[in-house]
């Protein structure tokens, strides 16, 4: 059986997380190891620091991907990330309600209510350092946003095709599915990419596949598409939470944890 996790408070750097022999702790579950020359001796500890990653989600609608996510974080399957705002474009949709039911801080930024782009991009910057955000998500957001260079490479985006196919300006929402179908593909999908300062244009993290079936209409390849987003934007943002995403010009590698990342019994 691999063993589990224990993770240490370590002042100033988050969770000091190691990994040990079960058969040590069996009989020292009380002993903080750390405090224990003997059965630190005993071990071989592979550690890495790991930081609550602080996350906005920006939407303007229904607010599925953001339900979605913080069942994910309920469920302890959203890696090191936490949600600590919601930004929402508009008021009264059902996105603020959602957050209002988690009990998290919501806010309302229009751009009508800014003279132009840089002005209102400014103010979602603002939010995002009141809240020390380290990630932002766009979930379901509308508007173009422009990213600070503070905040490039820590913006991602869930699109619903396979980039470069049926993206860029103007492709949102059920317009890409109509146009999947208007063009006769077999095959479409969603794509989780970090967000730059053009449409649909960052390095792709992450994509999954959706057949497009002969009786497909608009409605019911969303619903499928959908169901593929549920798993991928979830999927991207743990990656990202647990610093196992590099870029390197366009392609995105996804690390695995190191295989030497446990604690051996050498006793």
């Amino acid at each position: 059986m691999a063993p589990k996790y224990h993770s240490v408070n370590f002042i100033g750097t988050g969770s000091f997380v190691t990994t040990c022999n079960k058969s040590i702790l069996k009989t020292h579950k009380n002993i903080n190891i750390l405090q224990s020359p003997v059965l630190f001796s005993r071990c071989k500890f592979s550690t890495r620091v790991v930081m609550t990653v602080n996350t906005a989600v920006f939407v303007s609608g229904s607010g599925r991907s953001l339900e979605n996510l913080l069942t994910y974080y309920d469920r302890g399957l959203l890696g090191e990330a936490k949600v600590v705002t919601v930004v929402s474009s508009k008021h009264g949709v059902k996105a603020l309600e959602i957050a209002k039911k988690w009990s998290l801080p919501s806010v309302v930024v229009s751009p009508g209510h800014y003279s132009s782009n840089s002005e209102f991009s400014q103010a979602l910057i603002d939010i995002c350092s009141s809240y020390r955000v380290q990630l932002i998500v766009l979930a379901g957001w509308m508007h173009f946003f422009h990213i600070p260079a503070s905040y490039q490479g820590r913006v991602i985006n869930i699109h619903p095709s396979l980039i470069p196919s049926f993206c860029g300006k103007g492709f949102y929402g059920m317009k890409v599915h109509k146009a999947v179908l208007d063009f006769g593909v077999k095959i479409t999908g969603c794509t989780v990419h970090f967000a730059d300062n053009e449409y649909d244009h960052g390095p792709i993290i992450l994509q999954k596949a959706v057949d497009v079936l002969e009786t497909d209409t608009v409605d019911t390849l969303a619903k499928r598409v959908f169901e593929a987003e549920k798993v991928a934007l979830p999927e991207a943002v743990r990656l990202f939470s647990m610093n196992l995403l590099r870029v390197e010009g366009r392609k995105v590698h996804i690390l695995k944890l190191a295989a030497n990342e446990n604690c051996i019994d050498n006793a």
